[in-house]
């Protein structure tokens, strides 16, 4: 398995050996998808451990294999998956063909045995918190490295870790909150409360920001300061601290190098200015630009889109709104017409254009807008839904009072981050609107429980402390 040249170029060349030998050490200890975390082998030995962080150039392979981890495989929690599975779940993507895959998604039907939940989810986002964790441990006791790398890598290694539980959090709830790599200790962790591991989040990020360089690392295909502010931005948008959340937003929409680009196409490109964040999908034989291309672009032009958009979420767009005419595409097959996401242009090519976006600067300015609302700075608020709405060539909002601004909010989110991470669904659960949407979207299917995931089978039936949530 092999990095894409044009990303890592000479700096990654270096440590070659190392990369290759730690990705053998960490598939064998952590890599695999469908392995319950539970049975997560044990820990590196102190040999293992002491050869991986030995330097600044082997640990460095480390970190690479961390992100490799996120991005390798099509569907899971972090490479697509999130983007896909939440979008059936909510109201923005309806799959086109019968599956045992994807109906229980679109259906609400979830259950505990639900294959998916634990390979693609559970098992995947636990196998990056143990690879996380082993590579904050390693750097503690490494003698060999340097005291700024073991700073800024165990920085990335945390904003990784956060970025995981905060959106584990979103789907299960409550979790067993794993901090080592000690098996035994691990195996029988009972679920920790979500708001304990929110304060844990916002800790491991706060660090990160003070150990992580504001400037580009690798062109942006690992995070810097900025991608940390983002996801402390947004969880403490989450969290309804108003003023810290616009405080967080506003350092990045005024201070950091990056721009809301202008021409729609052009947002999602691999080297867009608005990117904080993005992954490159590993292959030594895919040509793979984003998860998201190869989901959602059918295979050929007779083809129907496996996925496509909700009519609601379709009949939201405004007259003249130009991301609904770069960021969609509709193709006519045997007399049917498919509206299926078009963010991503790209589903397979030799040629990378593309890559996975984790974070993108709108996203600051959205969060700021409601962050200023809640504070009961209306016209600040506006001031922000308008950059992202003239951005999209429409005019600015007619919205007035706090609630016609709220709505406002509300519409923007939806449309400038439909099928994208899991917006949708999360902006959904925190505003108390997911209960009255799916009713209304999917009369007969929703249940109240459905806004939490059940826990994987296996996986209670192996941790006596795990308890399952209502409704499964």
């Amino acid at each position: 398995m092999y990095f894409r040249k044009s990303e890592y170029k000479a700096r990654e060349s270096k440590c070659l050996n190392g990369f290759i030998y730690v990705l053998i050490i960490f598939n064998s200890l952590f890599t695999s998808g469908c392995r319950k975390f539970i049975q997560v082998e044990s820990p590196p030995t102190e040999l293992m451990e002491e050869r991986i962080f030995e330097s600044d150039a082997t640990a460095q392979s480390a970190i690479v294999g961390l992100y490799t981890k996120m991005n390798n495989s099509t569907g899971n929690m972090f490479c697509g998956g999130i983007s896909l599975f939440s979008g059936l779940a909510s109201d923005e993507l309806i799959n086109t063909t019968a599956s045992t895959t994807y109906d229980p998604y679109q259906q609400n039907s979830l259950l505990a045995s639900t294959s998916t939940l634990q390979s693609r989810f559970w098992a995947n986002a636990y196998s990056i918190i143990y690879q996380a964790n082993a590579i904050l441990g390693g750097i503690q006791k490494s003698t060999g490295m340097s005291d700024s790398i073991k700073g800024q890598f165990s920085a990335e290694a945390r904003l990784v870790r956060a970025l995981v539980y905060f959106n584990l959090v979103q789907y299960f709830g409550d979790l067993p909150f794993v901090t080592g790599t000690d098996y035994s200790i691990n195996s029988n962790l009972p679920r920790t409360g979500t708001g304990f591991i929110l304060e844990q989040i916002e800790t491991d990020l706060r660090d990160a920001i003070l150990h992580l360089p504001a400037a580009p690392i690798n062109n942006n295909a690992r995070p810097n300061s900025w991608a940390a502010r983002n996801l402390l931005a947004r969880l403490l948008l989450y969290r309804e601290n108003w003023e810290e959340a616009e405080r967080e937003a506003t350092a990045i929409i005024e201070n950091s190098p990056y721009i809301l680009v202008t021409g729609m196409n052009n947002v999602f490109l691999l080297n867009s200015q608005e990117i904080l964040w993005k992954m490159l999908f590993v292959s030594n034989s895919v040509s793979i630009n984003s998860p998201e291309g190869n989901f959602f672009i059918p295979s050929s032009s007779g083809s129907r889109p496996g996925f496509v958009l909700s009519p609601s979420l379709l009949s939201g767009f405004e007259p003249n709104d130009q991301r609904k005419t770069a960021w969609t595409k509709t193709v006519v097959i045997n007399n049917q017409s498919y509206t299926y996401p078009y963010k991503y242009k790209v589903r397979s090519a030799n040629t990378i254009t593309e890559a996975n976006i984790v974070f993108r600067k709108a996203e600051a300015y959205l969060i700021r807008a409601e962050a200023r609302l809640r504070q009961g700075n209306t016209d600040g608020a506006k001031q922000d839904i308008n950059r992202i709405r003239n951005r999209a060539g429409l005019p600015n909002t007619s919205a007035n009072t706090v609630d016609e601004v709220s709505t406002a909010i509300v519409q923007e989110r939806r449309i400038e981050f439909f099928a994208e991470w899991g917006h949708r669904w999360m902006d959904l659960k925190r505003w108390q609107l997911l209960e009255a949407v799916m009713t209304a979207q999917k009369p007969g299917l929703w249940q109240e429980y459905d806004r939490l995931w059940p826990i994987p089978f296996n996986e209670i039936t192996l941790n006596a402390f795990l308890v399952q949530n209502p409704g499964y």
